[in-house]
């Protein structure tokens, strides 16, 4: 009976110095970041004057290392006007390891830096970067083709600027106005087609012009025998 327990004693105190080398090298396992769908050197692009979107920039970022909460802290250069960390405003949070949101909200033109430090219970620390490329507007592209209708008239053509576009329609922009000048006339649309009988064979100067929901104009210009 004796041998029983000294055996059962031993097997627990074996268990117990296993288990607390596994906590003592969980626990000392070195704290680190990363990013969780991204890449080191990411660099984001916002649109500032895009009010329904709001100028920010939203990444997620994963702690690693010990299961005890590390301290986050997030900077930048220059100062962004705010800055969420998992929902909320603070620049510094206590977080356990897991993934979370890091917004910031942008306030000029410009490229930012964005940095994450993260430092342990241990002071042990973590850290890694990206950038937002900020930028206000970017004017319309304008591309137009003459076809020929020949329905009413054999001088009936087509100004066709359906290939234009806004550069900044990943950010909320569009065209919302065309201005055509055909011949000394000048025709405004929402439609990026106007149909137009010439007076007859000739030369002709044809400017088509894109106003963006920004404001911002754009056009161009070509001359075309009839």
């Amino acid at each position: 009976m004796k041998k029983y327990y000294l055996k059962l004693f031993l097997g627990v105190c074996l268990y117990g110095c296993d288990q607390r080398g596994d906590f003592m090298e969980q626990v000392s396992k070195p704290v680190s970041v990363s990013f969780s769908s991204i890449s080191e050197g990411f660099v984001d692009t916002i649109k500032v004057s895009n009010v329904s979107l709001k100028p920010f920039s939203r990444v997620m970022v994963k702690l690693h290392g010990n299961f005890m909460r590390s301290t986050l802290v997030v900077g930048s250069v220059p100062e962004v006007s705010s800055i969420l960390i998992a929902g909320d405003a603070t620049n510094s949070a206590q977080l356990f390891p897991g993934e979370y949101a890091i917004e910031t909200f942008i306030k000029g033109v410009g490229t930012t830096s964005i940095n994450i430090n993260v430092l342990d219970s241990f002071g042990k620390s973590a850290f890694c970067s990206y950038k937002v490329n900020s930028f206000d507007n970017y004017d319309p592209f304008v591309s137009f083709v003459l076809v020929h209708r020949n329905f009413v008239s054999p001088f009936e053509y087509s100004v066709d600027a359906s290939s234009s576009y806004d550069r900044d329609f990943r950010f909320g922009g569009k065209i919302v106005r065309y201005v055509f000048e055909i011949d000394g006339y000048i025709i405004e649309s929402k439609n990026d087609k106007v149909n137009f009988v010439f007076e007859g064979p000739g030369k002709y100067s044809i400017k088509v012009s894109a106003v963006d929901n920004d404001g911002a104009i754009n056009s161009a210009w070509a001359i075309f025998t009839i």
